[in-house]
Protein backbone atom coordinates (compact mmCIF):
# COMPACT_ATOMS: atom_id res chain seq x y z
CA UNK A 1 0.00 0.00 0.00
CA UNK A 2 1.27 3.65 -0.21
CA UNK A 3 -0.13 6.95 -1.12
CA UNK A 4 1.06 10.25 -2.58
CA UNK A 5 0.05 12.96 -5.51
CA UNK A 6 -3.50 12.80 -4.51
CA UNK A 7 -3.49 9.12 -5.24
CA UNK A 8 -3.98 5.89 -3.14
CA UNK A 9 -2.84 2.35 -4.01
CA UNK A 10 -3.16 -1.24 -2.82
CA UNK A 11 -1.41 -3.53 -4.84
CA UNK A 12 -1.55 -7.50 -3.64
CA UNK A 13 -1.57 -11.11 -5.50
CA UNK A 14 -2.39 -14.90 -4.65
CA UNK A 15 -1.11 -17.77 -5.89
CA UNK A 16 -4.33 -20.23 -6.41
CA UNK A 17 -4.15 -23.60 -8.43
CA UNK A 18 -0.49 -22.91 -9.01
CA UNK A 19 -1.50 -19.24 -11.58
CA UNK A 20 -0.83 -15.78 -9.75
CA UNK A 21 -3.43 -13.22 -9.69
CA UNK A 22 -3.24 -9.71 -8.63
CA UNK A 23 -5.32 -7.04 -7.89
CA UNK A 24 -4.30 -3.50 -8.17
CA UNK A 25 -6.70 -0.80 -6.01
CA UNK A 26 -6.91 2.90 -6.63
CA UNK A 27 -8.49 5.73 -5.55
CA UNK A 28 -8.22 9.03 -6.09
CA UNK A 29 -8.52 12.57 -4.89
CA UNK A 30 -8.88 14.37 -8.40
CA UNK A 31 -11.74 12.45 -9.58
CA UNK A 32 -13.83 12.51 -6.48
CA UNK A 33 -15.48 8.95 -4.80
CA UNK A 34 -14.00 6.94 -7.45
CA UNK A 35 -12.41 3.61 -7.21
CA UNK A 36 -10.43 1.68 -9.98
CA UNK A 37 -9.50 -2.00 -10.07
CA UNK A 38 -7.45 -3.64 -12.09
CA UNK A 39 -7.16 -7.38 -11.95
CA UNK A 40 -4.18 -9.45 -13.94
CA UNK A 41 -3.36 -13.22 -13.87
CA UNK A 42 0.03 -12.33 -15.77
CA UNK A 43 1.03 -16.18 -16.76
CA UNK A 44 -2.09 -17.12 -17.89
CA UNK A 45 -2.81 -18.57 -21.61
CA UNK A 46 -5.42 -16.95 -23.20
CA UNK A 47 -7.97 -19.31 -24.20
CA UNK A 48 -7.01 -21.76 -22.04
CA UNK A 49 -8.95 -21.08 -18.86
CA UNK A 50 -12.24 -19.37 -17.80
CA UNK A 51 -12.29 -15.97 -15.65
CA UNK A 52 -14.73 -15.42 -13.24
CA UNK A 53 -14.96 -11.91 -11.69
CA UNK A 54 -18.24 -11.48 -9.61
CA UNK A 55 -19.89 -8.09 -8.05
CA UNK A 56 -22.39 -8.25 -5.60
CA UNK A 57 -24.94 -6.37 -4.31
CA UNK A 58 -28.13 -6.19 -2.44
CA UNK A 59 -30.07 -4.87 -5.17
CA UNK A 60 -30.55 -6.13 -8.62
CA UNK A 61 -27.98 -5.26 -11.61
CA UNK A 62 -29.46 -3.62 -13.93
CA UNK A 63 -27.31 -2.49 -17.80
CA UNK A 64 -25.79 -3.97 -20.42
CA UNK A 65 -22.18 -3.88 -22.07
CA UNK A 66 -19.28 -2.00 -19.85
CA UNK A 67 -22.25 0.01 -17.96
CA UNK A 68 -23.98 -1.60 -15.06
CA UNK A 69 -25.70 -0.19 -11.88
CA UNK A 70 -27.57 -0.69 -8.72
CA UNK A 71 -28.97 0.96 -6.15
CA UNK A 72 -26.60 3.92 -5.42
CA UNK A 73 -23.63 2.23 -7.47
CA UNK A 74 -22.43 2.67 -10.62
CA UNK A 75 -19.80 -0.21 -12.21
CA UNK A 76 -17.89 0.20 -15.95
CA UNK A 77 -16.64 -2.69 -16.68
CA UNK A 78 -13.75 -3.61 -19.18
CA UNK A 79 -12.10 -6.24 -21.34
CA UNK A 80 -14.94 -9.12 -20.00
CA UNK A 81 -15.92 -11.25 -22.77
CA UNK A 82 -19.72 -12.22 -21.47
CA UNK A 83 -21.64 -9.88 -19.11
CA UNK A 84 -24.46 -11.85 -16.68
CA UNK A 85 -26.78 -11.36 -13.83
CA UNK A 86 -27.31 -14.09 -11.35
CA UNK A 87 -28.57 -15.00 -8.13
CA UNK A 88 -25.99 -17.07 -6.15
CA UNK A 89 -27.73 -17.37 -2.97
CA UNK A 90 -28.78 -14.96 0.46
CA UNK A 91 -26.09 -13.02 2.26
CA UNK A 92 -26.75 -11.66 5.97
CA UNK A 93 -27.02 -7.46 4.37
CA UNK A 94 -26.06 -4.76 7.11
CA UNK A 95 -29.04 -2.37 7.97
CA UNK A 96 -29.52 -0.91 11.57
CA UNK A 97 -26.74 -1.27 13.58
CA UNK A 98 -26.10 -4.53 15.09
CA UNK A 99 -28.77 -6.21 12.73
CA UNK A 100 -28.35 -7.86 9.20
CA UNK A 101 -31.14 -9.88 7.77
CA UNK A 102 -30.53 -12.84 5.42
CA UNK A 103 -31.34 -11.45 1.75
CA UNK A 104 -30.72 -12.49 -2.13
CA UNK A 105 -27.98 -11.12 -3.21
CA UNK A 106 -27.60 -9.99 -6.86
CA UNK A 107 -24.26 -10.80 -8.75
CA UNK A 108 -23.21 -8.94 -11.65
CA UNK A 109 -20.73 -12.29 -13.00
CA UNK A 110 -18.13 -11.41 -15.62
CA UNK A 111 -16.03 -13.73 -17.50
CA UNK A 112 -12.64 -14.12 -19.57
CA UNK A 113 -10.14 -16.17 -21.08
CA UNK A 114 -7.21 -13.81 -20.35
CA UNK A 115 -7.74 -13.07 -16.49
CA UNK A 116 -7.30 -9.26 -17.32
CA UNK A 117 -10.54 -7.13 -15.81
CA UNK A 118 -10.68 -3.22 -15.25
CA UNK A 119 -13.65 -1.97 -13.59
CA UNK A 120 -14.47 1.58 -12.31
CA UNK A 121 -16.93 1.69 -9.72
CA UNK A 122 -18.64 5.04 -8.49
CA UNK A 123 -21.52 6.55 -7.03
CA UNK A 124 -23.94 7.22 -9.76
CA UNK A 125 -23.45 10.70 -11.03
CA UNK A 126 -25.77 13.60 -9.73
CA UNK A 127 -26.86 16.03 -12.00
CA UNK A 128 -23.91 15.44 -14.46
CA UNK A 129 -21.89 13.51 -17.00
CA UNK A 130 -20.00 10.37 -15.39
CA UNK A 131 -16.43 9.97 -16.45
CA UNK A 132 -15.59 9.23 -19.57
CA UNK A 133 -13.18 5.88 -20.04
CA UNK A 134 -10.73 5.22 -22.52
CA UNK A 135 -8.86 2.15 -23.01
CA UNK A 136 -5.59 2.38 -24.91
CA UNK A 137 -3.53 -1.31 -24.52
CA UNK A 138 -2.62 -1.55 -21.22
CA UNK A 139 -3.63 2.59 -20.48
CA UNK A 140 -6.91 3.10 -18.84
CA UNK A 141 -7.98 6.46 -19.20
CA UNK A 142 -10.53 8.53 -17.17
CA UNK A 143 -12.00 11.93 -18.16
CA UNK A 144 -13.67 14.26 -16.51
CA UNK A 145 -14.66 17.89 -17.12
CA UNK A 146 -11.40 19.91 -15.68
CA UNK A 147 -9.28 16.51 -14.87
CA UNK A 148 -7.94 13.36 -16.52
CA UNK A 149 -6.49 10.45 -15.10
CA UNK A 150 -4.22 8.08 -16.50
CA UNK A 151 -3.57 4.10 -15.19
CA UNK A 152 -0.66 2.26 -16.23
CA UNK A 153 0.13 -1.40 -14.83
CA UNK A 154 2.47 0.19 -12.66
CA UNK A 155 1.92 4.00 -11.92
CA UNK A 156 -1.50 6.10 -12.15
CA UNK A 157 -1.29 10.08 -13.05
CA UNK A 158 -3.50 13.11 -12.97
CA UNK A 159 -3.44 16.00 -15.19
CA UNK A 160 -5.65 19.00 -15.95
CA UNK A 161 -8.03 18.61 -19.01
CA UNK A 162 -6.55 22.06 -20.17
CA UNK A 163 -3.17 20.65 -19.07
CA UNK A 164 -2.32 23.83 -17.44
CA UNK A 165 -2.46 22.62 -13.90
CA UNK A 166 -0.26 20.60 -12.05
CA UNK A 167 0.80 17.57 -12.92
CA UNK A 168 1.18 14.44 -10.61
CA UNK A 169 1.96 10.90 -11.00
CA UNK A 170 2.47 7.64 -8.20
CA UNK A 171 4.56 4.97 -9.48
CA UNK A 172 5.24 1.39 -7.52
CA UNK A 173 8.19 -0.98 -8.39
CA UNK A 174 8.99 1.57 -11.38
CA UNK A 175 12.29 1.36 -13.82
CA UNK A 176 11.04 2.97 -16.42
CA UNK A 177 8.00 5.84 -16.44
CA UNK A 178 7.45 8.02 -19.96
CA UNK A 179 4.53 10.45 -19.43
CA UNK A 180 4.11 13.92 -20.05
CA UNK A 181 7.48 15.52 -19.16
CA UNK A 182 8.41 12.60 -17.11
CA UNK A 183 11.10 9.99 -18.70
CA UNK A 184 12.41 8.43 -15.70
CA UNK A 185 14.40 5.26 -15.62
CA UNK A 186 16.32 3.67 -12.63
CA UNK A 187 18.52 1.11 -12.45
CA UNK A 188 16.60 -0.84 -9.97
CA UNK A 189 12.97 -0.69 -9.37
CA UNK A 190 11.67 2.45 -7.05
CA UNK A 191 8.25 3.71 -5.65
CA UNK A 192 7.70 6.60 -7.18
CA UNK A 193 5.82 10.42 -6.20
CA UNK A 194 6.26 12.90 -8.44
CA UNK A 195 4.55 16.39 -8.93
CA UNK A 196 5.18 19.28 -11.35
CA UNK A 197 3.69 22.52 -11.89
CA UNK A 198 4.76 24.96 -14.97
CA UNK A 199 8.59 23.87 -15.26
CA UNK A 200 9.75 22.83 -11.33
CA UNK A 201 9.02 19.75 -10.45
CA UNK A 202 9.13 17.03 -7.02
CA UNK A 203 10.12 13.44 -6.95
CA UNK A 204 10.13 11.39 -4.11
CA UNK A 205 11.87 8.17 -4.54
CA UNK A 206 11.89 4.99 -2.18
CA UNK A 207 15.02 2.67 -3.84
CA UNK A 208 15.70 -0.49 -2.17
CA UNK A 209 19.57 -0.12 -2.35
CA UNK A 210 21.87 2.30 -4.20
CA UNK A 211 20.35 3.52 -7.41
CA UNK A 212 20.89 5.82 -10.14
CA UNK A 213 18.08 7.58 -11.66
CA UNK A 214 17.96 9.15 -15.31
CA UNK A 215 15.47 12.11 -15.41
CA UNK A 216 15.79 12.63 -19.17
CA UNK A 217 16.97 16.31 -20.19
CA UNK A 218 15.73 17.27 -16.38
CA UNK A 219 19.75 18.97 -15.95
CA UNK A 220 18.96 21.71 -14.76
CA UNK A 221 18.85 23.35 -10.81
CA UNK A 222 18.49 19.36 -9.62
CA UNK A 223 18.90 18.94 -5.65
CA UNK A 224 18.95 15.98 -3.87
CA UNK A 225 17.41 16.13 -0.39
CA UNK A 226 18.21 19.77 -0.93
CA UNK A 227 21.43 20.19 -1.34
CA UNK A 228 22.85 21.33 -5.53
CA UNK A 229 24.12 18.71 -7.28
CA UNK A 230 27.57 19.47 -9.00
CA UNK A 231 26.78 21.62 -12.39
CA UNK A 232 28.64 20.35 -15.76
CA UNK A 233 28.45 16.63 -14.87
CA UNK A 234 28.88 14.03 -17.52
CA UNK A 235 25.28 13.40 -17.38
CA UNK A 236 23.60 15.91 -16.28
CA UNK A 237 20.16 14.07 -16.03
CA UNK A 238 21.41 11.45 -13.91
CA UNK A 239 20.98 11.53 -10.01
CA UNK A 240 22.86 8.83 -7.50
CA UNK A 241 20.64 7.87 -4.55
CA UNK A 242 23.84 6.26 -2.36
CA UNK A 243 21.85 3.76 -0.63
CA UNK A 244 18.43 2.32 0.28
CA UNK A 245 15.80 4.97 1.49
CA UNK A 246 13.74 7.90 0.58
CA UNK A 247 14.93 10.10 -0.94
CA UNK A 248 13.67 14.03 -2.31
CA UNK A 249 14.88 15.03 -6.13
CA UNK A 250 14.12 18.69 -7.10
CA UNK A 251 14.72 20.31 -10.51
CA UNK A 252 13.74 22.10 -13.59
CA UNK A 253 12.46 20.14 -17.10
CA UNK A 254 14.25 21.17 -20.24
Amino acid sequence: HLHGAGFAVFHGSQHGYGLQQRRTVITSDHLGPVVIVRDRAPSAVPGQDEFTLRWHSPTPWTGSGPGWSSTGLSVHAIRHETATVAHLGDARLPGEYGHAEYAPLSSLVLTNTTGSFDTVLRPPAPGGPAPQVEVTGELLVLREEAAEVTVAEQWVAYRSADGAAPRALLGWAVQQVQWAELALRATSPVDLTWESEGTAFTAVVTCPQRCTLTLGDSGADLHLDGIELERGREHPGEVVLPYAGTWAVTGRHG
